[in-house]
């Protein structure tokens, strides 16, 4: 069965690629959208909004997580997950970022991620990633930000 470890593995390589399009033109999310369809073939969608806009694909998978598990009730094996950067605005221009909220970790990882981004695009997109992937086999080589899972259990 599914579990939450491999949801968030799911989210982790997908937020790789999803935070780099908007990196890539100047651009951060003010929010996230996850997608799911499960073994029934019924397809659920949430979405969440941000305090502080990023560009990190750390926050994006952890965000992910918590709405999946929040969200989610498990009534059927999940087939598919898909997530995706909303209500991007201009990066260039400095947010307000919220005194409430952690920002000496949501700057460390936005940090980190550029860091990750950086590599990547200097050598190979699979120079460089999370450890809880590198022995990930579950993933296709040729992603896009919705991802049928290969061994989901039909009920």
């Amino acid at each position: 069965m599914f579990s939450d470890e491999e949801a968030f593995n799911v989210f982790q390589i997908l937020s790789l690629d999803v935070s780099k399009r908007p990196r890539e033109v100047s651009l951060s999310a003010k929010g996230i959208k996850i997608y799911m369809k499960d073994s029934n073939l019924i397809s659920y969608e949430f979405q969440k909004s941000f305090k502080n806009p990023t560009q990190s694909s750390i926050i994006l998978s952890e965000e992910g997580l918590k709405l999946f598990k929040e969200k989610y009730k498990w009534s059927y094996p999940i087939r598919s997950l898909g997530i995706r950067a909303i209500n991007l605005i201009d990066a260039r221009i400095p947010a307000q970022i919220d005194i409430f909220s952690d920002y000496k970790k949501i700057i460390k990882k936005e940090r980190i991620d550029k860091a990750i981004y950086d590599i990547r695009k200097k050598y190979d997109r699979n120079i460089v990633t999370f450890a809880s992937l590198k022995d990930y086999k579950k993933f296709p080589k040729n992603k896009t930000e919705i991802v049928t899972l290969p061994n989901s259990k039909m009920i």
